[in-house]
Order: C-alpha cells, then structure tokens, then sequence
C-alpha cells in the first residue's frame, strides 16, 4: 500500500531535483561556451542534468511514497493496522 509522501519531505526532493537540474545546465552552458574542456567535466555536466531529470520526474509522477507513513491517520488506526498484520503473518 502506497502513502503520501510527507509535504515537507516533498518539497525537499523537488529543490533538490531542481537545484541539481540547475547546475547541470549552467555545466553544460560553460562546457558549451569555453569549449575544449576535459571528459570529466562533460560526465559531471551529463550526469547531473541526468540525475535531476529523474529525481524531479519521480516526485512529480509519483507523488505517494511508502517510506513516510501516512500523516494523516490516526495513532489506533495504525496501530489496529500492525495488529491485523501481525495475525496474518501467524
């Protein structure tokens, strides 16, 4: 079962996704204008513009996220939840 991704950690990720999408491309505008540079700087460049691409697509695509429990339920839902969990498992 999937559940919402906690608001805060959200927008984390999508700064993160952006902030790393940004920096990719200003890599990739000087490796554009200076020219004649090193494969390193063009794999540093490419990956990050790689990396945010996919981290901005994951949280925007796939808002529910199962690594945060669901914020808005209550303490005895969850807790029955775990309850009934553990009698199927004996």
């Amino acid at each position: 079962m999937k559940r919402r991704m906690h608001p805060f950690h959200r927008a984390i990720n999508l700064f993160v996704g952006f902030a790393t999408l940004f920096g990719g491309l200003l890599g990739a505008a000087y490796l554009f204008i200076v020219g004649g540079v090193s494969i390193w700087q063009f794999f540093v460049a490419g990956s990050a513009l790689i990396l945010g691409i996919a981290w901005i697509y994951d949280d925007l695509l796939d808002p529910m996220d199962d690594r945060y429990p669901d914020f808005a339920q209550d303490k005895s839902e969850i807790e029955q939840q775990s309850v009934d969990a553990r009698a199927n498992i004996r």
